[in-house]
């Protein structure tokens, strides 16, 4: 499960807090003003292109880290772009967030992997850690969700009250569904501010549902994704994932 939940780096590498963040760049002023005119440049052109950018911030342990999205809108789909110095990874979803390809690239990792969605298969082809892989999974008409945080967007802020989906597993590449459930509505506080949001509770379908499940909260206003809670699996630390900035140059 640990692929399904940790994600790639954003503009940062990982840290523990705040204040090794700050010794990166204590005694480099230059470079401290480029990244704020970076951050600069990223949220004007969101605005200017009409694309929305959303930062998370995720927590485990003792230790804290942020990833980036940029996702953009178009006529017959949604891409997600993943902010990351040390890898390329876009993900494009019909208009319903069901993902219809994947697309990696980590030349440090020897990776250069597609997963893409054909009616009832999902082909799996290229390189990945160095090794030639070629795989089709069968599943069947149930939407393949594989940021299902990101993904359960479109049920959230739907009358549906339960959604089953595919997710597949990075590492091994197999293929397993999961159950959403609505929750109720709460009013939960991110930084500092109180938002109507939409629970889901998250599991794993059929028998499996009793050894893990997570929660996510989901605006109400418009179904971003605000929060999550859960292990990477059994016996393994809590994750917290948050949202901590956003810029938006489009409603969805």
């Amino acid at each position: 499960m640990n692929s399904l939940i940790a994600g790639p780096y954003f503009l940062f590498t990982k840290q523990s807090d705040e204040g090794a963040m700050f010794q990166m760049f204590k005694g480099s002023n230059r470079r401290f003003l480029l990244l704020v005119a970076l951050l600069l440049a990223i949220f004007s052109y969101t605005v200017q292109a009409g694309e929305n950018f959303y930062c998370y911030e995720y927590t485990k342990a003792e230790e804290s880290w942020e990833i980036g999205f940029i996702m953009t809108k178009r006529d017959d789909r949604i891409e997600i772009k993943i902010c990351d110095e040390i890898k390329d990874e876009v993900f494009y979803y019909d208009n319903t967030f069901s993902t219809m390809l994947h697309h990696i690239v980590n030349e440090k990792e020897k990776t250069n992997l597609r997963k893409t969605r054909n009616n009832n298969q999902i082909i799996i082809e290229g390189v990945f850690k160095g090794e030639v892989i070629q795989k089709i999974i069968k599943i069947d008409g149930r939407p393949w969700y594989q940021n299902f945080e990101i993904c359960l967007a479109e049920f959230a802020r739907s009358d549906l009250l339960k959604k089953e989906f595919w997710v597949i597993n990075e590492e091994d590449f197999s293929a397993y569904t999961m159950t959403a459930r609505k929750k109720g509505v709460e009013n939960i506080e991110i930084h500092g501010q109180t938002i109507e949001a939409q629970k889901v509770e998250l599991r794993l379908s059929g028998f499996l549902s009793m050894f893990w499940k997570a929660e996510c909260w989901y605006r109400r206003s418009d179904g971003i994704f605000l929060k999550y809670r859960g292990t990477s699996g059994p016996g393994t630390p809590e994750m917290t994932i948050v949202l901590r900035k956003e810029g938006v140059g489009g409603a969805l």
